[in-house]
């Protein structure tokens, strides 16, 4: 005889409500043995007991295998499993436990402003740093996702302050955008409207692949790379020009850099190591006064080798694990509940989508298909930030994907912070392909539909947001 399940009280919260109605559906359904319905479903029988154990939220899959096995209906036991992940979050949220801001950064890069919770690629800074001293021209190549912004950002911008170097490197930082030429000579006039004396110019230009992959014109691009290639061959040599860019144009953005003087340096930026990854998880933790289960730093850094962008789903789930936390420390648990690696962004999507009414639904749609697009080879172009307007229904939908981490917004403006959000979510991919179906990804392949639950007031974007994330 197995061991008595743990006593629920309704009153608990919403995981101990949920987890005793899971109960009920298993007496309903004659009180199978978890044996028999781990047979039924092709589990062990540990994962079935441990879900309904009531500690934690069990996660989507097991919870449709389970429904599934006990002949229930998945459609309505989705619903019921979204509003309360939605409300466990809601409530963890507000139970801050005097920690007050996130060790982690969901899907957008790390910023300049965020330098003290940058972790990990101390190696890579180094190299890149040195490199400034004897390059003029530096490459910053990389796969999607393998954190190329962040160490532009967060790792090389604060260091260019504390270079023992006279004239101190100034630096701009950009990306390409509509008329990249026109934005970096006002960039430099402003500079030089506020500093008299000499200065030494590093432009850090991130996202170059925009000019090949965002439509701009022939001349824009001669102009943008002219006005590059004469800071890189200035006769006094203190200018610098360091991009980044995605590995499959590293090599035509080097050659569109050099000239005959002045090679160009080259750094490749690929899967942060074993140790890496866990320093970049424990001390922003440690950071934020919190401690990290060591179980939690192994099961991440099994799943990460091989993932496709795996920095932004990893930092996308540990924050959800973080708005799980128990007390200071992040648990396995939490982690589990919110989707791991694998389904993280998925899940905290699609419970932001299930929550909103029809309108915030459509308004959604209609933001994310002006926000990217699917190339014919699979790849994704995300399109650089749209306005957001004045409708109501759009508003809303922004501001709570924004609060979820999953878009990045200004006062006025929204954009996808990653291209994850679109290869990590199967309904955006399918509205772009110009579809409309969620496939599930439990065992069964469950095909089903979220619906509204209503469980979130209107949120305004400024104060979802506040700023990109």
């Amino acid at each position: 005889m197995g061991r008595p399940e743990r006593g629920l009280d309704a009153i608990d919260g919403p995981v101990e409500r949920f987890v005793a109605e899971l109960r009920d559906l298993r007496r309903t359904a004659g009180n199978p043995s978890y044996r028999e319905l781990a047979r039924r479903a092709h589990y062990a029988p540990t994962t079935f007991s441990s879900a309904l154990s009531g500690y934690r939220l069990p996660t989507l899959v097991v919870t449709l295998a389970f429904v599934t096995a006990c002949e229930g209906d998945v459609v309505r036991w989705e619903e019921r499993w979204r509003l309360a992940d939605s409300q466990a979050r809601e409530g963890a949220t507000r139970s801050a436990e005097g920690v007050g801001r996130a060790p982690y950064r969901g899907l957008g890069a790390y910023q300049p402003h965020h330098a003290e919770w940058f972790f990990g690629r101390d190696r890579l800074i180094n190299r890149l740093v040195g490199m400034l001293s004897v390059r003029r021209a530096i490459v910053v190549s990389g796969p999607s996702g393998t954190g190329k912004s962040s160490l532009l950002r967060a790792g090389l911008m604060p260091r260019l302050g504390a270079l023992p170097v006279r004239p101190a490197f100034m630096p701009i930082l950009m990306t390409p955008g509509r008329h990249p030429a026109a934005e970096l000579s006002r960039r430099i006039a402003e500079i030089a409207a506020r500093t008299p004396h000499e200065v030494a110019l590093t432009v850090i230009v991130d996202q170059f692949e925009e000019i090949f992959t965002g439509g701009m014109g022939g001349a824009e691009q001669a102009e943008f790379l002219a006005a590059l290639r004469a800071l890189i061959q200035s006769p006094h040599g203190r200018h610098r020009v360091v991009v980044g860019v995605r590995a499959d144009y590293s090599e035509r953005t080097a050659d569109l850099l050099a000239t005959a003087d002045n090679g160009v340096g080259r750094l490749a930026v690929a899967e942060m190591t074993g140790p890496e990854l866990r320093e970049s998880i424990v001390r922003a933790a440690r950071q934020a006064g919190l401690a990290v289960e060591r179980a939690l730093v192994a099961r991440i850094a099994a799943a990460a080798p091989g993932t496709p962008h795996a920095l932004p789903r990893i930092s996308h789930a540990l924050l959800e694990a973080w708005r799980r936390r128990r007390g200071v420390v992040i648990t396995v648990g939490g982690y589990d509940a919110a989707g791991e690696i694998a389904g993280a962004v998925e899940q905290t999507a699609e419970s932001v989508y299930a929550a909103l009414d029809v309108s915030g639904r459509q308004a959604l749609r209609g933001t994310l298909l002006r926000l990217a697009r699917l190339e014919g080879n699979g790849g994704v172009t995300l399109l650089g930030p749209v306005p957001i307007g004045a409708n109501p229904a759009v508003v809303t939908a922004v501001g709570r994907m924004a609060f979820a981490g999953l878009l990045a917004t200004t006062p006025e403006t929204v954009e996808i912070p990653h291209e994850a959000l679109v290869t990590a979510w199967p309904r955006l991919r399918a509205w772009l392909r110009g579809g409309d179906i969620l496939r599930v990804g439990a065992p069964q392949r469950v095909l089903s539909a979220a619906v509204s639950v209503g469980v979130l007031a209107p949120v305004r974007v400024s104060d979802a947001a506040g700023g990109r994330p």
